[in-house]
Parts: C-alpha cells; structure tokens; sequence
C-alpha cells in the first residue's frame, strides 16, 4: 500500500511539480491553505505532509504548530518548505515541530530522498509506539496476576488486626507480601523485597511466595517451620537456581502463635520490623541476617518476644524508609514526626494514613520504589 503525503501550497504550479514527481510511489491529496490542511488532514490521515510557509491566512509555521498539537494528526510528519534560507527561519520550524525543512528552488533529488527518511522514521517510531503499548499491556495483565498472589483476605480474628499497603513503582512491583493462617494456632507472615523492580524483580517475588507457600503448607507432620529454618530453606532454593546477574531478595519473615500471642522474627537484609507500643517510643527490633540468594552457607538466626493487648507490629519494604525515618548515610535511625504521628491510631486507621504520607511524599523520579508495608495490632 503506498504511503500518503498531503501536499499543501497556494501555488497550483509548484502543486504541478510535486505532483509530477510524486504520484507514481505515493497516494497525494491537496491542500491550497492552512485552514485546508487542517481539516483535510483528518479525513486522508497521511503519514507525511509537505507544508509551504508562505500562504495566505495561516501561515506554515502556525498549521505545523497545531498539527503537532492535536492528537488526531501529531504521528503525521511535517516538512516545511520554503525560500526563507535564514537560520531563524529554519529554527522557527524546528521550535513549532516540523521533523525536516527545505529550501526552494530544491533539488528533486533531495527532496526525495528526505521523503523517504520522514516517511521510514514514522514507520519505525509507530511501531516502536505499537511494541510500547502491547509491552504496557502485558505489564498491566502481569501486575494483575501478581495481584493474585496477594491474600485475598486476612486472617483477622478477636485478638488480631491486619493491615496492608502496596503501592508498585510500575504495574508490577518486585515486593511481595503474604499474611497466612498455617494451623489453629500459627499466622505467618512476612514482606519481600528483590532488588529492582519492573518484570524480572516481579517473577522472582513469585517464586520466593511460592517458595514460603509450599514449606507453610507441607506441614503434614504437625511441624510449623521456625522463621529461621524457614529463611534457610529459602536462601538455599535460590542459590541452587544460580541467579543471574546478582539478583537476591531482602526478607522479614514473622511467625505469631495466635493463643500465647508471642512473635518469633528472622531477618535476610531487609529493614528491621518496628514495634509500637502504647505511651513508648517505636523501636525496630533489630536482628542480623544476610541476603537471601547470595551466600549457601549463610546462617539465619530469630528472636521471639511477647506481645500484648495494643502492641502494633509494622513490616515494611525499603521504599517505605524515606516516610518512615529521616536518616541517611551519616545520621543514625531517626523516625520521622509525620509517622510518629500517625502510630497511636488503630492498625487500619493508621495504614490508610501511611499511605496518604506515602502519596503525599514529594521524591525524585529516579529515588520511587516499590512499597510495601503489612502492619498487625493485639486487640
């Protein structure tokens, strides 16, 4: 099928010439004025326009501009053509979008050859537009799957609260969270962060929800895995699977017996859990522990404490840092006023206010991140 190129000029003779030279490669149409051009170029929809400057009305700076404005016609590409040789005139085409500008008297040659770099550069830069939203599309289903990993509901009971906050830096996120009910009286639960973000982070979220899923179900022996064994058996799954390019995964993996009410914590490089408590100041229940997928051998070890009626328990992403603490390189944890402020209210309360903070934070493209936070409060 031959391209389309609209041919706008007042003058019937220089309309003559491109006609001439080129109805035999491509589809033409006509337009004697801006105005014209405007509302032709709706109905012939061409893949490149050859625009006078010169004309009665609207000039051709004024039709470029608003060509390139529109929606409906800004794919179409603009040459200008003119005799005003001046580097203001060209750069006064180039400021209103015109993609290539040439002088009249023009060499046919030239101009044809500039035809088809306009008009293969437009093919290229539509299908590269194609490629990007088929592309975004299949993100948009990939977050959606994603999603359905999530739990679809939490295990709240008459002594327990649960709260969630996701916010993905893309359609997918490489956090991943889980709250699940392993016997009648366990709930594991944790938050996982790999490194970056985007579709490959989010694949490797997948397997390591899976990874915790399948050593929470296998309990066919009454036996609930510990956190620390728990950590272990994942850290060794994702070093047998031989990650390329360094990839490994920050977890805090919690287990709480729902009768006794005591949390047992384990920790594989990521933020410490942080420990509300009513009339006390936030800590972070601190524990070492290495990265998952990086070292075979490593080790994890896990504390337990005893948790009470109006004890919160917030899990949270690296992404969340920057709304939780003001601390940096050179400065020690310091929580921030704005999370301080918000700590005292009810778990649920206070998650839909954590992520009006998170909405709210005023960040650099470049510093946004996957967030992630599970909060749990004693009733």
């Amino acid at each position: 099928m031959k391209k389309k190129l609209l041919i706008v000029d007042d003058d019937e003779i220089n309309v003559g010439i491109f006609k001439e030279l080129l109805e035999e490669q491509y589809a033409l149409a006509t337009a004697s004025s801006g105005q014209q051009c405007l509302e032709k170029i709706g109905q012939f929809k061409p893949d490149l326009v050859l625009l006078d400057i010169v004309m009665p009305g609207m000039d051709g700076y004024e039709t470029c501009r608003r060509i390139k404005s529109d929606p409906q016609s800004e794919t179409a590409h603009v040459i200008l053509i003119s005799s005003k040789i001046s580097i203001e005139s060209r750069l006064k085409g180039y400021e209103v979008g015109t993609d290539d500008y040439i002088t009249k008297p023009f060499d046919n040659d030239e101009l044809l050859a500039k035809i088809k770099v306009q008009v293969r550069l437009r093919d290229t830069i539509m299908n590269l537009a194609s490629l990007h939203a088929q592309l975004s599309e299949g993100l948009r289903l990939a977050g959606i799957v994603q999603q359905d990993f999530l739990p679809e509901k939490l295990p709240n009971c008459d002594k327990l609260r649960w709260a969630t906050f996701t916010a993905p830096a893309e359609c997918v996120s490489g956090d991943i969270y889980g709250v699940k009910r392993i016997d009648e009286q366990h709930v594991g639960f944790y938050v996982a962060d790999v490194v970056g973000h985007g579709m490959p982070a989010a694949l490797l979220s997948i397997f390591i929800n899976q990874a915790i899923a399948v050593y929470e179900d296998a309990q066919n022996n009454h036996c609930v895995l510990s956190p620390a064994e728990l950590m272990k058996n994942i850290n060794l799954r994702m070093s047998a699977q031989k990650l390329s390019d360094g990839q490994f995964v920050t977890c805090c993996y919690c287990l709480i017996n729902t009768n006794t009410l005591q949390l047992t914590y384990c920790r594989a490089g990521h933020p410490y859990p942080i420990l509300i408590r009513p009339k006390e100041q936030p800590q972070n229940l601190e524990i070492e522990g290495s990265l998952l997928g990086i070292f075979e051998e490593a080790e994890y070890s896990q504390r337990t404490i005893q948790l009470q009626s109006g004890d919160k328990l917030l899990l949270y992403s690296d992404g969340a840092i920057p709304f939780i603490s003001n601390s940096n390189d050179t400065n020690p944890f310091n929580f921030r006023e704005e999370f301080r402020e918000i700590i005292g209210r009810p778990i649920v309360e206070m998650m839909d206010k954590f992520s009006v903070l998170a909405e709210n934070k005023d960040m650099d493209p470049s510093e946004i991140d996957d967030i992630t936070a599970v909060g749990l409060e004693i009733l």
